[in-house]
């Protein structure tokens, strides 16, 4: 299992706030870079995730997205 940033949520919760990646990573005082990383999916640090549920007025929880991998599994 990969536990990745919810970042359908998280592009709803900027839309909604009127927020650019820029603003985000403004709020949360980290680089622009650092949220473009953690809306494609790599990995993140705890306190990143904590501030930004903060910032978007959401739960970490409700940002978390996962998925089960299947490696190496090939169907006949």
């Amino acid at each position: 299992m990969t536990v990745q940033i919810n970042s359908t949520l998280v592009r709803a919760k900027m839309g909604a706030k009127n927020m650019s990646v820029a603003d985000l990573a403004a709020e949360m005082g980290v680089s622009r870079e650092t949220i473009y990383n953690l809306l494609e999916g790599k990995p993140f640090a705890t306190k990143t995730l904590a501030k930004m549920a903060e910032v978007l007025d959401v739960t970490p929880s409700n940002l978390i997205s996962t998925s089960e991998v299947q490696v190496g599994v090939a169907q006949e």
